[in-house]
């Protein structure tokens, strides 16, 4: 779960359990439209009967949340992992060189390639 996520699903429970609370508010959102049609007023009614649900009022919400906001970047990371399975941190070697030595750090050690760190499920 990242930031996002969890703004969605806050987001979406604020709205299905504020519909819990108050189940008659959006009852009231159409009463401004004068003499409607029979098909418009069943239009109306039907969206009426999905924003009351309060879970498919926070499905909702949710959906266009998901849809709206941009996913997060992924992190990248300085562990690069040799073929016998040791983990080592480029930077850290670097910085631990120039401390004993700061005249052994060349240009290519200070432009350290960073490797993506893979998302866990």
């Amino acid at each position: 779960w990242n930031r996002r996520d969890r703004f969605i699903l806050a987001a979406a429970l604020s709205f299905g359990v504020g519909n819990l609370l108050v189940p008659e508010w959006y009852g009231h959102l159409f009463d401004g439209v004068d003499n409607p049609s029979a098909g418009l007023q069943g239009f109306l009614d039907s969206i009426t009967i999905i924003l009351e649900t309060p879970f498919l009022s926070a499905g909702l919400i949710a959906l266009i949340l998901n849809l709206i906001l941009p996913a997060e970047e992924v992190m990248q990371s300085n562990i690069v992992v040799h073929e016998d399975g040791n983990e080592v941190d480029p930077e850290a070697q670097i910085a631990d060189r120039a401390h004993d030595d700061p005249e052994s750090i060349d240009e290519k050690d200070r432009d350290v390639k960073k490797a993506p760190i893979e998302p866990v499920h």
